[in-house]
């Protein structure tokens, strides 16, 4: 069995004895591309982040995307499921619903500060065990930010501009699109000053 597909049946076997090893846990996964996670709900709460590649969760027929840095919030016992169309690599921070009470009661996107994909980084490459006090120091610290960090819909504004409106809507299709400011001026048949005197 390949290491991704292990990730996932870790995850699924996770799920299905609804327990966490600890009140912080964080776990990070490589997934290949069409990996499918289907609809499923636990007593923890969930921030998700992506170190590269785009992960998409659906909540009541509502797309929410984790472009980096972004990273979404699923507070516990709601019903949810994902997707990434592309391989990707994410990783989890679990919570257990005793240290939710601070964190938003909805879904969403929570707009961090930028310690926390530094923290995320500096995990992902550390060798500590995850059970001792430094570890859960790191973890704690992640929450502690969490807690501040303000909620929103989605990653991208909403205008009632017509030309604006098709930029954004590539945007949300295609939300590792990197396009410069010019290549999306031409897009919409704009020129790059035009374009960046309305954002």
């Amino acid at each position: 069995m390949k290491k991704s597909a292990q990730q996932i049946q870790d995850f699924q076997e996770l799920v299905a004895c609804n327990h966490i090893p600890a009140p912080l846990w964080l776990c990070i996964r490589d997934a290949p591309a069409e990996t499918i996670y289907p609809q499923h709900a636990h007593a923890w709460g969930e921030f998700i982040y992506t170190f590269d590649g785009v992960l998409e969760v659906n909540i009541d027929q509502i797309h929410y995307l984790t472009p980096p840095p972004y990273g979404i919030w699923l507070p516990p016992h709601l019903q949810h499921s994902g997707i990434n169309r592309n391989e990707v690599t994410h990783c989890t921070l679990y919570i257990h619903e005793s240290l939710c009470e601070h964190l938003p009661k909805q879904a969403g996107i929570l707009l961090t500060s930028p310690l926390v994909p530094a923290l995320m980084e500096h995990i992902r490459k550390t060798t500590l065990d995850h059970q001792s006090p430094e570890y859960q120091r790191l973890l704690q610290v992640l929450l502690d930010q969490l807690t501040d960090a303000e909620l929103v819909g989605s990653y991208l504004p909403t205008t009632e501009h017509p030309a604006l409106a098709k930029i954004l809507h590539h945007l949300h299709n295609a939300p590792a699109d990197n396009s410069t400011l010019e290549e999306l001026a031409k897009m919409i048949n704009m020129t790059e000053r035009t374009l960046a005197r309305y954002s």
